[in-house]
């Protein structure tokens, strides 16, 4: 039997124990405020194949992504395919996808930024074919789409008709 790892626990006002494997490949454990360390890691243990698996998982399907240098060869993900970074000189735009990410060498301070910008530009077209799409099956009328900043959640919506997508 092998010892499984919590490695966040939160105890909350709830009736159930919860299991998160994060995208880092992490286990949240969320349980009742009531639960005996005991009661959880007996749970833990019973579902350590569910874990190990979904470890796993999360392991193969999102790869570490360690904290971007901005170098010439480094890889960026974009709709599931990696692409290499070429710095070059007097590029038309300060960022340009071809069969590689082209960064001219003058954005290099500010090569974060554009990137950010570049993948929220582009998520906005993705998502505005497809909210298009979906509101006309549905029915319903979209005002704006947002591409925010959020971390946790996969979107929201608002009375207005505003979508707000991380």
């Amino acid at each position: 039997m092998s010892i499984i790892k919590i490695d966040q626990l939160i105890r909350t006002n709830r009736k159930s124990i919860t299991l998160i494997v994060g995208p880092d490949g992490k286990l949240i454990v969320r349980a009742p405020q009531e639960a005996t360390d005991e009661h959880i890691m007996s749970f833990v243990e019973r579902k350590s194949g569910w874990i190990v698996a979904k470890q796993q998982e999360v392991r193969t399907t999102y790869p570490q992504i360690g904290n971007k240098e901005f170098v010439n060869g480094e890889g960026f993900l974009y709709l599931g395919k990696f692409y290499r970074l070429r710095i070059v000189d007097q590029e038309e735009v300060p960022l340009k996808l071809a069969d590689f990410f082209y960064l001219d060498r003058s954005f290099l301070p500010k090569a974060k930024e554009i990137f950010i910008n570049w993948y929220k530009d582009q998520a906005n077209k993705v998502l505005s074919d497809r909210v298009t799409w979906y509101s006309s099956k549905m029915g319903v009328h979209v005002k704006k789409i947002k591409i925010t900043s959020a971390n946790k959640r996969w979107g929201s919506c608002n009375a207005d008709g505003t979508l707000n997508f991380p």
